[in-house]
């Protein structure tokens, strides 16, 4: 179970938003998603990616150069 200090920090993004925020097309993001080069998980058929992952994949996007 999930602690209420977790819930209260936890944002979960949909494909658009994601796709938005990082300026490229929601089709892009449903590729990153499908390459498991960003983490996502399933709430009923739509899909959420936590902003955490969001960060953790710009980070390693920097890093690669």
């Amino acid at each position: 179970m999930l602690s209420s200090a977790i819930l209260d920090t936890w944002t979960a993004m949909t494909v658009r938003e994601v796709a938005d925020l990082l300026r490229v097309h929601p089709h892009t993001v449903r590729r990153l998603i499908r390459d498991a080069e960003l983490a996502s998980y399933r709430v009923g058929r739509q899909i959420r990616v936590r902003r955490e992952d969001i960060e953790e994949y710009i980070r390693r996007q920097l890093a690669a150069g």
